[in-house]
C-alpha cells in the first residue's frame, strides 16, 4: 500500500514539473503569436507548438484524473486545431480568451498540487466554446473583452543569472 502511494505521489510530481514545462512554453508562444492578430497567415511553427503542448497537458490529465485540466485543455486545443487549418481566424478577443483559459488551467494545476479546491470552471468552458463555435465573436463577449482590454497590465520580471554576477 505504501509502496501505491508512494507510486502516485511520484506520478503527481512529474506530472506538475511536465505541466510546468508546458505552460512555460504556451506563454512564449502566446507572446509570439500576437504579431499575427488578424493576419491571413499564422506561423505554423507557433500554432504546432501550442497544439502539442495543449495535448500532452490533457494526456497528463486524464493520466492522474485532474479531469477540469483535461476539459480545459481539450477546449483550447479544440480552437488550435481549427486554427491551424485555417478554419478560424486569429482575433484579438481570442487571444484574450486563450490567455484566460490558460490563466485558469495554470490554476487548476497549482490548487491540484497545493490540495486546495479546484476553482470552477464551467463558465471559462463556456467561454471558450466560443471560439470554437462561433465565426463571430457574440457580443456580451466582445463587451468583455474590450471591458478587458482597458484593465491590461504588463509585468516586467527581471532575472540575473549567478554566473553573469561573477563576472561582474
Amino acid at each position: 500500500m505504501k509502496d501505491d502511494k508512494e507510486f502516485l505521489d511520484s506520478l503527481l510530481q512529474d506530472y506538475f514539473a511536465e505541466c510546468d514545462e508546458h505552460l512555460l512554453s504556451i506563454k512564449k508562444n502566446l507572446i509570439a503569436l500576437e504579431d499575427y492578430l488578424d493576419k491571413e497567415v499564422i506561423n505554423e511553427e507557433i500554432i504546432n507548438e501550442l497544439f502539442r503542448s495543449f495535448h500532452t497537458i490533457k494526456g497528463l490529465s486524464a493520466m492522474v484524473g485532474i479531469l477540469q485540466a483535461e476539459k480545459l485543455s481539450h477546449q483550447l486545443e479544440s480552437y488550435l486545431k481549427l486554427l491551424r487549418t485555417g478554419k478560424k481566424s486569429f482575433k484579438e478577443e481570442d487571444l484574450l480568451l486563450l490567455r484566460d483559459g490558460v490563466k485558469l488551467l495554470e490554476e487548476v494545476i497549482l490548487c491540484k498540487k497545493e490540495n486546495k479546491e479546484i476553482p470552477d470552471i464551467e463558465e471559462a468552458l463556456s467561454k471558450l466554446k466560443v471560439l470554437t463555435t462561433h465565426d463571430e465573436t457574440p457580443k456580451e463577449f466582445k463587451e468583455e473583452v474590450e471591458k478587458k482590454k482597458e484593465e491590461r497590465v504588463y509585468k516586467i520580471v527581471f532575472i540575473l543569472l549567478k554566473n553573469y554576477l561573477k563576472k561582474v
